[in-house]
């Protein structure tokens, strides 16, 4: 009886020490090793799945989260919100529809920095497995949303967009990722009016060049790549670094050329900029 005594304690010992060797491949959040509470926190927030395993595992292919609400449509795709905020930095271009725009566009050339912000509302397909929704293994996700951007130059003063888009994705729930957002609106775009006392056809160059804005349609896309400089700081937080492209439509306020001056509407703006995207 006393040997067998010894015996069970050395396999209790043993049994801790294996313990922690176990637990320490998962995710801080799920609490102590048999903790339902614990376990229960982390099937909540789906984020907890993927820094679990990110590290040691690399790119999931299987990512489970809880069925939220009784449709067809949630019990097959999972919704998740995002806000967006950025700074950016703009180049405006001119239409290159006449020469003279071209020729000036140098002493035209203006760069703005700004601010964006932004909401979007995405789904992510997947199917049901035991009781809880396995998402696609690629990330694709699809979904709307809008962006506001505000833009400062010396030139042209403040410029901006309202524009709602559609996005597409690839990467949800994963530590990289690309997305394209296709975007319509509205906003404030700038332009030039070129002026010459003497005639167009007569003057060598413009006499005077003014700067102006007017409120337009816009349309445009934007292409983004996630890289994951935040996920370890902040949770629920993704970085993306994103191109965005606007083509503004001319409204036709000033003529566009007489015998004294030539308009030159900026019709093409780039947009750069890294931004924090913040899920929930």
């Amino acid at each position: 009886m006393t040997l067998g005594m010894v015996c069970a304690v050395c396999m209790a010992q043993n049994e801790e020490k294996t313990i922690p060797e176990n637990v320490s491949t998962m995710n801080a959040n799920v609490g102590s090793a048999g903790s339902m509470d614990g376990i229960l926190s982390m099937m909540g927030d789906p984020q907890n799945f993927l820094s679990a395993d990110t590290t040691k595992l690399g790119y999931m292919t299987e990512v489970l989260v809880p069925i939220r609400g009784k449709s067809k449509f949630l019990h097959k795709n999972y919704m998740r919100q995002s806000l967006d905020m950025s700074p950016s930095i703009s180049i405006g271009k001119t239409s290159a529809e006449n020469e003279l725009a071209v020729d000036n566009n140098k002493e035209t050339a203006s760069t703005g920095w700004g601010l964006n912000f932004g909401y979007s509302l995405l789904f992510i397909p997947g199917r049901e497995k035991e009781e809880m929704l396995q998402l696609n293994p690629l990330g694709f996700a699809y979904g709307v949303g809008f962006v506001s951007s505000f833009a400062q130059s010396d030139r042209y003063g403040t410029c901006c967009s309202f524009l709602t888009k559609f996005s597409v994705e690839l990467g949800a729930f994963r530590s990289m990722g690309l997305g394209f957002d296709l975007l319509g609106g509205g906003g404030k775009s700038p332009g030039d009016i070129f002026v010459f006392k003497e005639g167009i056809v007569e003057s060598e160059g413009p006499d005077k060049i003014m700067p102006y804005t007017e409120w337009c349609w816009q349309y445009g896309g934007q292409i983004w790549m996630k890289v994951n400089l935040m996920g370890s700081l902040i949770k629920n937080a993704e970085t993306l670094v994103f191109a965005r492209l606007i083509e503004s439509v001319n409204p036709h306020v000033v003529s566009d050329i007489s015998q004294n001056h030539y308009n030159a509407w900026k019709g093409e703006t780039w947009f750069f900029g890294t931004t924090i995207r913040y899920s929930f």
